[in-house]
Formats: structure tokens, C-alpha cells, sequence
């Protein structure tokens, strides 16, 4: 006999040593420790470690009752705990809350189309500025977006820093700035290759619907990354909300405010599903380092590869991507097309890039949490409308004392940046060396050339 089965032999001993009655009533005691831990802490299913948490509060409650009761060995009560608990986990999240997540994306059941493609059209046909526009931002200002929303329910330092930055001045003209090595702009770079991917993967359809407005709570916007829109697809009304991280490890599990984004974005647009997809590209050094590596469209190591071409349009980051799995023939084909249609902007570079990590993971809408998160959402709003009248100075953070040096000499300055300025630029690009010593005198708010 092998150990595996020796072990699978030994964990049925040990399971026998409860009556089937003895087990239904710890089954019934671990369902009353989990009502009690959701109703005491409604807003835990945003937590990251939430699963962790409830685990260790039924864990360490009902062990310890266990072990005052029964006169069983700890290895016997330990292991019934645990088949217990996930006989009402099983349960419990699936007919009366949903999971926090997934670990993949899956079907849980085919749409209801008619219903979906009245939604969609709803949504479609909500009115919005033009995206982009200063109408746009100063709409996007006067609600509590869902990106930003989690800072409504976390500490009072997040909760200032949200108060203030809906009650000072919308300055629309920071808009016009782009860092092109800021991890804000990395991610936007790579959500319309993330998106290609999904497309292709799912072969589906991803459509973008701007910034929408909550029906009921006219403080809330969401600007999901895009709904599935493919009438015959199996996704179809599922939502998307990507995020491509420099450096921070793909785990699967939703950060707590990327969750609570979800959430509000799921609520806004009256929509159960929504993808959460993670994908982390690196960037060959050169064209020679990408051909060598693997094949045209796979990396040495299965890495699906690609490319895209930098352009700058209207003083602005602009780029082109070539389609997923293309072949370097109909790559050739398509990058001369590509430079006659842009014949008239500023060229920079092609950008050649792996996929070196990809995560996909279903989060369900969750009507319980979100009943008791709007409502302190709904707080900090009426805050909001009311400091934009009477002042919201005393939520600044507190000043350092300590002596500021005449100089900017961080370590984050040593390297040279790209900052393109759309009002400055037609067309150009102005590298800026920030490796030298830059006098605050000379900082009038402009531009400033190194020497």
C-alpha cells in the first residue's frame, strides 16, 4: 500500500470518529460563524485576505468549543473543522453570497440575451460629454468615480485626500501633460493589446462606453475598460476591467480597490459579471533581441510576443498595435499600410513586446456589499458638497517643518524622462535630462531646459 493511500485511509479514520449527527451540528455552527462575521463586518468581501479572515474566525471560534465538548484527539477535530467548513463554504457562497472571485474565467450560465442587449442599448444611450472635452473632465469631476471610490471607505487620511480632490479647482489643463514613463501611462499604452488578447482569446467583442452615471446615486461614475458586446458570445454583457502593473506580482486575487471598482462599475451599468484581467508585457530592447527570441509570434519560453508603433499625434502618445498572432508576412503588409495612413504624424519608434504573465478571473456582482458600501460613500459625498462651500483647507495634510533643501536631488530624478506638453508641442517631443541639479529659483511653473 502507498503512502497516498495510507494518508486517504488515516483522514477517513479520522472523520469517522464524529457521528453524522455531530457533524451536521458543526456544519449548522460554522453557517451561524459565518452570519456572524459578514453581518458584523458587511464591507470584509473587499478585503484581499477576506478568505484568509473568515477562514481563521470559524477556525479559532469553533475549535475551541470543539475541544471543550468532544474528547477527541485535536488532529480528529482539526481535520472535521476543515471538511465541515468547506461543505458550507461550498454552500454558503454560491446560493447566498457570491465568491469574492474565481480563480479563471468560466460560464456559469448563458446570458439572457434580450435582457443583456437592452442594457447595453441603455447604457449606449446615456448622455455624456465628448470624451476627452473639458466638459468631460468637469463631469467626470462632480462624481465619485469608481477608481477612486475605495478611498470613501478606508482611513481618514483616504477619505481627505478624496474631499479634497473633488472640493478644490479642476485644473482641466494637467490633462494636457502626458509622462510617457509613468506606470499610469504604461497601462494605458497596453490596454488596447490586453484587449486584443481577451478578443481573441474569447473571440468576442470589447466596446468602450466612457464615463456613466448611476441611475439612483447621481454622485457615482464608472468608466469600465469595456463590456463583452458580441450578441452570439457566451460573455455577452459580461464586463472588463484590466490593469497591466509594472511591477507588482500577478497574484489572481482582485486588490481591495480594484474589487471595489468592480463592484461600483457592476452597479452602475446594472451588470453581474465582470472579467478581471492582469497582464504584465515586457519590451524588447531592440528589433534583433525580438526576432531572436523563439518565433514571430511566441517567445523561447510560449510567450505570445507582438508589436506596436509609436507615433505623436497632436502633441500626444499615439499608438499603433498590430494584431495578435500575426504572421511576419502579414506583419510586413500591414506596417507599410500603417505608415502610409500615418504619413502625417511624427514617427518615434516600434515597441516590441512579450506577455510575460496573463491572469483572467471572474468577479461576481455583489448587491449586499455594495447596500452597505454606498452608504458611506453617500457620506463623504454630502461632505464634499458641503466643504466645496465652506472650506475644505483643514483637510490638508500637516506640513513637514523640516528645512527643504535648495535643490531637487531625489533618486527618482536620475533618470532621463519624456514629458510631452500638449500645449508647448505641435508635433515634437522634448526630451528632458533630468540628471542634473535644478535650483528651485528657477522653477516658474514652465518648462525648464536643463544646463
Amino acid at each position: 500500500m502507498n503512502i497516498q493511500t495510507t494518508m486517504c485511509d488515516s483522514e477517513e479514520d479520522l472523520i469517522e470518529l464524529f457521528t453524522r449527527k455531530e457533524k451536521d451540528e458543526i456544519e449548522v455552527n460554522i453557517s451561524l460563524l459565518i452570519d456572524d462575521f459578514i453581518e458584523n463586518n458587511p464591507l470584509c468581501f473587499s478585503y484581499e485576505n477576506f478568505e484568509n479572515l473568515l477562514q481563521e474566525h470559524i477556525y479559532s471560534n469553533i475549535s475551541l468549543t470543539l475541544s471543550q465538548i468532544y474528547s477527541k484527539e485535536y488532529s480528529s477535530i482539526e481535520h472535521t473543522i476543515r471538511k465541515c467548513y468547506d461543505n458550507v463554504k461550498k454552500y454558503y457562497f454560491s446560493k447566498i453570497y457570491p465568491n469574492r472571485s474565481y480563480s479563471d474565467s468560466f460560464i456559469r450560465k448563458p446570458p439572457n440575451y434580450q435582457l443583456i442587449a437592452d442594457k447595453i442599448n441603455y447604457i449606449e444611450n446615456k448622455p455624456q460629454p465628448e470624451q476627452r472635452t473639458p466638459e468631460w473632465y468637469k463631469f467626470r469631476h462632480n462624481l465619485i468615480t469608481a477608481s477612486s471610490a475605495w478611498k470613501a471607505l478606508k482611513s481618514e487620511s483616504n477619505k481627505n485626500q478624496l474631499i479634497v480632490e473633488k472640493c478644490k479647482d479642476l485644473n482641466v489643463d494637467k490633462f494636457n501633460s502626458v509622462n510617457t514613463d509613468s506606470a499610469f501611462h504604461h497601462g494605458n499604452k497596453y490596454e488596447d493589446v490586453s484587449i486584443m488578447i481577451y478578443e481573441n482569446d474569447y473571440n468576442t467583442k470589447i466596446k468602450d462606453f466612457g464615463c456613466i452615471q448611476h441611475d439612483k446615486y447621481k454622485f457615482l461614475g464608472a468608466s469600465p475598460d469595456g463590456i463583452n458586446v458580441k450578441p452570439d458570445n457566451e460573455r455577452y454583457g459580461r464586463m472588463l476591467e484590466i490593469k497591466n502593473p509594472v511591477s507588482r506580482t500577478i497574484t489572481g486575487i482582485p486588490k481591495e480597490e480594484y474589487w471595489i471598482q468592480m463592484q461600483l462599475q457592476m452597479e452602475t451599468c446594472d451588470l453581474n459579471e465582470c472579467d478581471f484581467l492582469e497582464t504584465a508585457f515586457k519590451e524588447y530592447d531592440s528589433e534583433e533581441e525580438f526576432i531572436n527570441d523563439g518565433t514571430f509570434t511566441y517567445s523561447a519560453n510560449q510567450e505570445l510576443k507582438g508589436i506596436m508603433i509609436y507615433f505623436v499625434k497632436e502633441g500626444k502618445p499615439f499608438y499603433e498595435y498590430a494584431p495578435v498572432k500575426i504572421t511576419q508576412q502579414q506583419y510586413d503588409k500591414w506596417y507599410e499600410n500603417i505608415l502610409e495612413k500615418n504619413n502625417n504624424l511624427t514617427w518615434i519608434k516600434n515597441i516590441y513586446w512579450r506577455l510575460e504573465k496573463y491572469s483572467c478571473v471572474l468577479v461576481l456582482r455583489n448587491k449586499f456589499w455594495f447596500e452597505h458600501a454606498i452608504v458611506k460613500i453617500n457620506e463623504v459625498w454630502d461632505i464634499i458638497v458641503k466643504e466645496r462651500i465652506s472650506g475644505h483647507e483643514h483637510r490638508f495634510p500637516k506640513k513637514n517643518n523640516k528645512p527643504r533643501s535648495n535643490s531637487l536631488n531625489d533618486a527618482s530624478l536620475n533618470k532621463p524622462s519624456c514629458l510631452i506638453n500638449v500645449n508647448k508641442l505641435q508635433n515634437q517631443i522634448i526630451y528632458i535630462n533630468t540628471n542634473f541639479e535644478l535650483n528651485i529659483s528657477d522653477v516658474s511653473g514652465n518648462l525648464v531646459q536643463p544646463v
